[in-house]
Parts: C-alpha cells; sequence; structure tokens
C-alpha cells in the first residue's frame, strides 16, 4: 500500500529521513529514501532564531517600559537619574543586539566586504587590551598580553574585522572568568606571512558538548541558577565567520576547571 514515515536517527551524524512505499502493478513495491536533515536543520535554526530574539528584545523593551512607567509622575531627582540610566543601559543592549544580526545577516548573504589596508598589529592588540581593560579590574583579574619580539609591525589586513575578532574573543573570556586571568599572545609563522593570535582564560572550562555549540548563533552557556551575564549569544558566531572571511582558521580548546584557549591563524 501507498505509505509514508519519517524516520529520525540519532547518529552520529543525526538524520531525518522521509520513507515511501509505493505499490506496482506487477505486484511488486517500490521504496524510496529522502535524507531531508537540512530541511529540518533549517527549520529548526528558524524556529529557534525566532524564539531567541523575541525573548533577547522583549527583555529590555520591557525593562524601558517598566522604567518609564516609573518615572511618569516621578518628582524625586536622584530616583529619576537613576531610573534614566536604566533606560539608556537597556536601549544600548538592545541596539547592540539588533547591530550583531544585521553584522550576522551581511556576513551570511555575503555582502560584507573586507578593506585591506596596512595595520599595525601592535596597535591593534592595545586596543583590543584597552577596550575590555575596566570590565576585567571590576572583576579582579589579571590582563595582559605578550607579543613576540620578532613580529612583524606593518602588515596588510582589514583592522576593523581584525580588530572586532580580538575583543569579541577577549571580553568573552573576561565574562566567563571568576578569578585568574585572561592573556593575548601574538606571534608569526612561516617568516611572518601568518600571524598566530591565542587568547587564554582560567575560567570554568567548557565540556566537550559545549565546545562544539559555543560558536552556534544565539547558543548560551549553561551558567549556574541565578547567575546571569547577558549577551544574545552573537559575538562568537560573528568572529567564527570573520576568520573565515579573513581566510584564517580558528581553533579552541578547553578543560573543565582549567580554562579555555582559542586560536586563531591568519595569513597576512
Amino acid at each position: 500500500e501507498v505509505a509514508e514515515e519519517r524516520v529520525t536517527l540519532a547518529g552520529p551524524p543525526p538524520r531525518v529521513l522521509i520513507v515511501r512505499s509505493f505499490p506496482l502493478p506487477d505486484e511488486g513495491a517500490l521504496a524510496t529514501i529522502d535524507d531531508v536533515t537540512e530541511r529540518y536543520r533549517l527549520d529548526s535554526v528558524r524556529t529557534d532564531f525566532v524564539s531567541n530574539i523575541s525573548h533577547e528584545l522583549k527583555t529590555p523593551v520591557g525593562a524601558i517600559s517598566i522604567l518609564a512607567e516609573t518615572l511618569e509622575g516621578e518628582t524625586d531627582d536622584d530616583l529619576v537619574k537613576r531610573l534614566a540610566g536604566r533606560m539608556v543601559a537597556e536601549s544600548h543592549r538592545m541596539a547592540r543586539t539588533i547591530d550583531d544580526l544585521l553584522e550576522l545577516s551581511r556576513i551570511e548573504a555575503g555582502k560584507l566586504e573586507l578593506v585591506t589596508q596596512p595595520l599595525d598589529v601592535r596597535e591593534i592588540a592595545a586596543q583590543a587590551i584597552q577596550a575590555v581593560t575596566q570590565q576585567a579590574q571590576a572583576k579582579g583579574l589579571t590582563l595582559y598580553s605578550q607579543i613576540a619580539d620578532a613580529l612583524p609591525v606593518h602588515r596588510s589586513g582589514d583592522a576593523l574585522r581584525l580588530s572586532q575578532v580580538l575583543i569579541n574573543l577577549l571580553a568573552n573570556a573576561v565574562k566567563f572568568t571568576r578569578h585568574g586571568s585572561v592573556a593575548l599572545t601574538i606571534d608569526s609563522l612561516h617568516d611572518g606571512d601568518v600571524l598566530r593570535f591565542v587568547v587564554r582564560d582560567t575560567g570554568p572550562g567548557l565540556s566537550t558538548q559545549e565546545q562544539q555549540r559555543v560558536f552556534d548563533a544565539f547558543h548560551q552557556v549553561e551558567r549556574p541558577a541565578g547567575e546571569q551575564l547577558g549577551g544574545a549569544g552573537l559575538g562568537l558566531t560573528i568572529t567564527r565567520e570573520l576568520v573565515g572571511l579573513m581566510s584564517g582558521h580558528l581553533d579552541l580548546r578547553s578543560t573543565l576547571g582549567v580554562g579555555t584557549q582559542v586560536e586563531i591563524v591568519l595569513p597576512m
């Protein structure tokens, strides 16, 4: 008889198959197996996207609404100032999420073009460290960089995107490290034609399962109950995509209870 059934295989890798059967006039039968794994994966991505972005935007919008209602009719100048500051912070949070979404959309659509120009890697590293210094100091972390003496000073590349990659990695390391240090080391390979950037932290580390998903869009690393670190989970996704655009390679190594290391190798 004519029949159809969806079969899900756990894998690895996981697969979703549609199996159909059709009777033939001579008493034989025909069976087809259609691999629809990618279709279901895309449907799942769309569903997750709508759910996650709705949540990420609803939180600051809801906070702004509550703060605005509290401000209405308030006459205490100090309270008004504090509430207004909170509203500004929440609006900035929402703007950052939207900016990350637009950035990721441009990358995935192939509309983000790199600007190749002479750049000073030491200067970019210093700026990246400076960008996260206040955040690290607030947590009592040691933040430092080690740059090889023989490193070529001026190379060719996209300074803005390289800076964005380093800041994303450093900020993420500082964010998840409770105590200890975060370090950026830079050296060169193959007579200076390739640069290697390594960000190390002494954070809690990642499980094997988390390591496989940490660069997925909207993925949030599980934290202890009640610990809120914020963020939409797009920074590392954008970082991975930018490294790919720069023809680079990204490698993550992590050990629970020891820390995490992210290594980026870029042709310059």
